[in-house]
């Protein structure tokens, strides 16, 4: 087993390992790229809670010290073992797009006024163009995210995206969490 799953195991002192099993859960959700993952495509900005509330019942519960560190490290041992650069890439376009919308969903259009003092001519500006551009710049990163992910999977399908390396263990299907 991973060396970081094994210490989330041995911290769950009880018999059932109840703890350790949501731990697990919720790391899996907050790292999982495949289609099978529930949280795989959520928000970032709202994917901790949502994946808090899934394993633990709460989107507030918190982590105690020892916790925080087994899911910290567990998340760095996920990340590590599962994704590829590609699928890394695939995880910032997401996040960037998250950001630009967040931003854009508290700009408001704005037209200002501008009398010019010597001639008084009547001027306006507008930040329009800007949320334009925004709104440009989003519709580019999800068509670049698009073509990644294509490419990825025509990589997957041709056996060619980890070079000429063998398969991940996750692509093998032969990480598994737990007993």
């Amino acid at each position: 087993m991973v060396p970081e799953f094994t210490e989330i195991w041995k911290w769950d002192k009880t018999k059932d390992k109840k703890k350790a099993h949501k731990v697990l859960f919720y790391i899996y959700l907050m790292c999982d790229l495949n289609d099978e993952c529930p949280t795989k495509d959520l928000d970032q900005t709202i994917k901790d809670g949502q994946c808090r509330f899934m394993a633990y019942g709460s989107r507030h519960y918190v982590f105690d010290g020892a916790e925080t560190d087994l899911v910290v490290q567990g998340i760095q041992a996920y990340t590590m073992l599962n994704e590829v650069a590609e699928e890394r890439m695939l995880s910032t376009y997401d996040s960037k797009i998250d950001q630009l919308r967040d931003l854009l969903e508290e700009t408001e259009p704005v037209i200002h006024e501008n009398v010019n003092d010597r001639t008084g001519v009547v001027t306006f500006a507008t930040n329009i163009e800007i949320i334009n551009r925004a709104l440009k710049e989003i519709s580019n990163l999800v068509k670049a995210k698009h073509d990644l992910r294509q490419t990825i999977l025509a990589g997957f399908s041709a056996g060619h995206v980890r070079g000429k390396v063998q398969l991940s263990p996750r692509d093998k299907r032969k990480l598994r969490i737990g007993k």
